[in-house]
């Protein structure tokens, strides 16, 4: 095993667009044979609900073998998600193109998480399903506010380009000196995992400097009831920012890159924004803001807070996609 191991890494590394498009060609291969699957081993449902994803088009083939509707969560461009992630544009990539416009232009109902990505769905496909939005959220337990908590900022999330994390990493050290009690914890792993470690080792800070790599829930919870500030440094602009949710939810106040989906599911009452060129200067300056003003803090937790449990409150979101489910039932195909 760690020979063949080695051989991938080995392939990899000296013919990377042939291994990308050979685990695309994979990944399409297998997909063709879940809807078979699923025939053979299921009745007749009422609908069909898929989460889109690169190669599939299984809810195509599904609503046209059983003559019921297909309603797909449209969570990224699959092309620019695909590249993005790997770095690399493969051969085939209109295989991606072509099953993407498939199923978008076949679904009875779309569901988008923001206005961005609704607009980047007419303004490529010709959709002639409804299209709704619904918030991505995934909730967590509750954190009440705690007036004391010591000066902690974090970063949750996967360690990818686009979100920056060397920008936070270089703005806390900027800051370090004028606020001595101030600390940095970096929760989770991923590709610049390696590189921001390396920053942190060779800086003046690493005292104050953790990074744990993925941690339990428990762990997880233990570290929100004593988080301060949450920084999102960056995203790339149809990004769900999942852990904004998470932070509003846990009582932290947030600071937030400017791009269109965070925009779109929140304001600046809720959040502090970097601006729009993710400079240095801007996280800076918005860090200073917080770490010395209690009540700046405590009036956007206030308002994240009240966001999370009324409008992005599971049991408003829940009630929504039921509804949903009901229209797109009870309207039946529309072709």
């Amino acid at each position: 095993m760690g020979g063949l191991v080695h051989a991938k890494r080995v392939f990899n590394y000296f013919f990377p667009r042939t291994y990308v498009s050979l685990i695309l060609k994979k990944k399409l291969t297998s997909l063709n044979l879940v809807s078979e699957q699923i025939i053979n081993s299921y009745s007749k449902p009422d609908l069909i609900l898929e989460f889109l994803s690169v190669g599939s088009e299984v809810g195509v083939k599904l609503k046209n073998y059983y003559k019921v509707p297909l309603v797909i969560v449209y969570d990224a461009p699959l092309h620019e998600q695909f590249i993005e992630m790997n770095g690399i544009v493969p051969f085939g990539v209109d295989r991606i193109d072509k099953r993407e416009k498939e199923m978008v232009e076949t679904a009875d109902v779309i569901i988008a998480y923001a206005q961005c990505v609704k607009e980047h769905i007419l303004d490529k496909f010709h959709p002639t399903g409804e299209i709704y939005l619904l918030p991505c959220i995934t909730w967590k337990q509750n954190i009440a506010l705690n007036a004391n908590k010591p000066q902690l900022i974090g970063f949750i999330g996967s360690f990818l380009s686009w979100h920056k994390v060397d920008l936070l990493v270089d703005a806390f050290i900027e800051i370090a000196d004028e606020f001595p009690t101030a600390r940095l914890v970096l929760l989770g792993y991923g590709q610049e995992w390696n590189r921001i470690n390396e920053k942190v080792l060779a800086s003046t800070c690493l005292d104050r400097i953790e990074m744990p790599g993925f941690v339990s829930e428990e762990q997880l919870l233990r570290y929100k009831e004593t988080m301060m500030i949450g920084v999102m440094p960056g995203s790339n602009w149809y990004g769900s920012p999942l852990k904004l949710f998470e932070y509003a939810q846990s009582s932290i106040a947030i600071i937030a890159p400017e791009t269109p989906a965070v925009v779109d599911l929140f304001s600046k009452e809720e959040v502090l924004f970097i601006d729009r060129n993710n400079s240095r200067k801007s996280l800076v300056e918005l860090l200073r803001r917080l770490l010395g003003n209690d009540t700046m803090r405590n009036v956007l937790i206030g308002n994240a807070s009240k966001k999370m449990t009324g409008e992005y409150s599971q049991r408003e979101q829940m009630k929504k996609f039921n509804q949903i489910i009901v229209n797109t039932l009870e309207g039946g195909i529309k072709r």
